[in-house]
């Protein structure tokens, strides 16, 4: 499971900061609940880039326009219980071309 961000910043002032109580990788390992692997990874990623956010990951971009997703989401708090077929129907009448795999 991924480190939420506090987590992240977590481990560098634990292990770095010039405040912080430089603690050895296992040590800050057990202080956040994490592998000593994750803690090695995540100190690299921040003498390299000063940064803790998640790195873009490959894959498939999304395939619908924001105006398309608020359309789906706003159709799903309006239903409570509808399936997914039933907002792809009604998506395609109106003329949002959407599969059922999407909408799921």
């Amino acid at each position: 499971m991924a480190l939420q961000v506090y987590q992240r910043y977590e481990i560098v002032f634990l292990s770095q900061h010039p405040l912080g109580s430089k603690l050895s990788h296992m040590t800050v390992a057990k202080a956040v609940h994490c592998d000593e692997k994750t803690v090695k990874r995540r100190l690299k990623r921040w003498k390299q880039s000063k940064d803790l956010t998640d790195a873009p990951r490959s894959g498939r971009s999304c395939v619908t326009t924001p105006k398309q997703h608020q359309k789906l989401v706003a159709l799903a708090e309006q239903q409570t219980f509808v399936t997914s077929q039933d907002i792809t129907n009604q998506l395609n009448k109106k003329g949002v071309e959407i599969s059922q795999r999407t909408v799921r």
